[in-house]
């Protein structure tokens, strides 16, 4: 079982700042068309209970039922531009268009995610990748249906882009974050500073004849809270990235996606009412877990 489940529902996207004008390196999302992308991934879950609160059950039962386990996922999902804003931002929807899935691990089977088909998400988007607002992630949301496997799933159609294509040799530093809410209670907020690098010159891909391989990596950093006045929540998590994508400079596009997320999230529960600073309320329940991740996204032709 994910951490975020544990919680109900808790995303992380990446992002940046608001900033728009002129670059050379743009995602391009043509007006009046759909494009599908497949993937697969994978997330191996390490889970400890620290502490839980009176009644909650044998704490060591417990913490062997949620020890250790492996999501993986396969399907298909679809993008396609529904507007502009005078910003420069558009509002794309990305929609779940089909999903299989499996847990290893203490328990080894089928995980059902058919409801999840059809749901979309709206992103709010500059062309450089930022993600600006988003909207919809509470139609992935619910003990037991496993939408907090697509958290970092949907964004990865936009990865943060540089600002220009970096020089072979050299390097390009991208920081970036953006605010998630789940619903009208939980907030999280994910920072993701990056490296880019570039390898080698433009070659021929399925997607013309100008791609580029660009590969990065950076940490990750995590702050959440679930603001219900009855149980009040607190997200914290760190962690590395690292990706390579193979970028059509023709098309604005990618026709390959790989990256992996190692990342540790600790999530601490109080009873009653919750002042960050202040000390209120009384602690509840302390759970940590780690989340290493594999994933491939492929555009279809």
């Amino acid at each position: 079982m994910r951490l975020y489940r544990l919680i109900g529902f808790l995303l992380c996207l990446p992002l940046a700042s608001c900033t728009y004008n002129m670059r050379s390196l743009r995602w391009n999302t043509p007006d009046d068309a759909a494009f599908r992308y497949t993937f697969e991934t994978e997330h191996h879950l390490q889970t400890t209970v620290e502490s839980l609160p009176p009644g909650a059950g044998d704490i060591t039962v417990i913490a062997q039922k949620l020890a250790d386990a492996t999501f993986s996922l396969h399907g298909i999902m679809e993008k396609f531009k529904a507007l502009y804003f005078n910003d420069g931002t558009a509002a794309v929807i990305v929609r779940l268009v089909g999903v299989d899935g499996k847990q290893t691990g203490p328990v080894e089977a089928p995980i059902d995610v058919a409801g999840l088909v059809g749901k979309s998400v709206a992103m709010r988007i500059f062309d450089s990748g930022e993600i600006f607002e988003t909207l919809g992630y509470e139609h992935f949301a619910g003990y037991g249906r496993f939408g907090e496997l697509f958290a970092d799933l949907f964004p990865q159609i936009y990865t943060r882009l540089p600002h220009e294509l970096p020089e072979v040799g050299k390097s390009m530093f991208v920081r970036s974050t953006i605010p998630l809410a789940i619903d009208a209670s939980t907030l999280v907020e994910q920072e993701w500073e990056i490296t880019y690098r570039r390898e080698g010159e433009p070659v021929p891909c399925e997607l013309g004849n100008n791609c580029v391989t660009l590969v990065y990596e950076g940490t990750i950093r995590e702050t959440g809270a679930n603001r219900d006045p009855r149980h009040f929540t607190l997200l914290d998590g760190t962690g590395q990235v690292s990706g390579t994508i193979l970028f059509s400079l023709e098309r604005g596009d990618f026709e390959e996606h790989r990256y992996s997320i190692d990342i540790e999230h600790t999530l601490e529960t109080y009873d009653g009412p919750f002042d960050v600073g202040k000390e209120e309320g009384q602690l509840r329940a302390v759970i940590k877990q780690n989340d290493r991740s594999t994933t491939v996204i492929r555009r279809e032709l």
